[in-house]
């Protein structure tokens, strides 16, 4: 089979609180200049970089829509900031959405002479991709928020209805780490891995991409600690407590919403996307967890076909 081509490159990206220039890569699949608007597709974590979302590059294939990934700022190839570690008041979502409008600029997509864009934002992804698509910027077309919780916290409390589901040791694991922030006890890893397995991603093994994110996160924590915490179990960073459920109603495109059925980003956890932004098409992919595209061929398939076709139906 011929490799996949793909086009790759670096855009600026100005924070005025720094005092150099940073920069986003971002990678592209499929040819931009033949008339179908692009999809754009947000990466979570937050910290993730894009390598597990890649199997997204099939919509090109499928759908001849070009697929454009990219690193968010303090992850994988884009630049790093680690002196920032801790720093709140800097690793906020307002920082991810500036640099979603800084890429979009530098490849000319909010010009109102051309084809727009379509956005896709998975897992915190999609916070930063609805909080963008609130401000009903200049050339968006439609967007798909995939597995995306509606804030961190409701995404801690659907971890905590899933563990119910699961043996009394493990929820015991769960309460005794939380209570001596001990995240390396044998007792909470084994815990989380079974969580992990049931809710985030049923694959096994998990397949290249999804450990490339894990190395991505394991080489700079800068971002993940800063705004979530050191363990999945553990927020205390910049979204603690934050939501932008007021700003939701704001969106003005049509808005295609997933989860899996076994997803940590349960119902309850989805729920404010249903209840604010309008007419929101909301779907379960069934037998599905968080990493839905990547539980197995199937899922992929029925996700790719969910997602295609939503952005190309008229």
């Amino acid at each position: 089979m011929a490799e996949e081509q793909f086009i790759e490159g670096k855009a600026s990206f100005d924070i005025p609180s720094i005092d150099h220039t940073c920069e986003t890569y971002y990678k592209v699949y499929g040819d931009v200049r033949q008339g179908a608007p692009p999809i754009i597709v947000v990466h979570g974590g937050p910290g993730s970089g894009h390598n597990y979302l890649l199997a997204f590059r099939k919509l090109w294939d499928r759908y001849k829509l070009p697929v454009i990934f990219y690193d968010g700022i303090g992850s994988a190839k884009s630049t790093h900031l680690r002196y920032k570690k801790y720093d709140k008041g800097f690793w906020t979502i307002e920082l991810f959405v500036e640099q979603l409008e800084s890429l979009i600029a530098h490849l000319h997509l909010d010009n109102d002479q051309g084809t727009g864009y379509y956005l896709l934002g998975h897992s915190v992804g999609g916070i930063i991709s609805s909080s963008f698509a609130a401000r009903r910027p200049q050339g968006l077309k439609k967007l798909v928020l995939a597995n995306a919780p509606g804030s961190v916290d409701l995404h801690m409390y659907g971890m905590e209805l899933w563990a119910k589901e699961l043996p009394e040791e493990t929820q015991r694991a769960f309460a005794e780490a939380s209570r001596t922030r001990d995240w390396k006890a044998q007792g909470y890893v084994d815990a989380l891995t079974l969580l992990n397995k049931n809710y985030w991603c049923r694959a096994d093994p998990h397949p290249p991409e999804l450990e490339q994110t894990a190395k991505n996160h394991a080489d700079d924590e800068t971002v993940t600690e800063t705004m979530y915490g050191r363990a999945p179990h553990e927020l205390v960073g910049s979204l603690k407590g934050w939501n932008h459920f007021a700003e939701l109603p704001k969106i003005n495109v049509p808005t295609l919403l997933y989860n899996g059925e076994w997803d940590i980003e349960r119902d309850e956890v989805v729920a404010p996307y249903v209840g604010h932004v309008p007419g929101i098409r909301k779907v379960t992919v069934e037998r599905a967890s968080h990493m839905s595209h990547l539980d197995n061929d199937d899922c992929l398939n029925r996700v790719l076909e969910l997602v295609g076709s939503f952005f190309v139906e008229g």
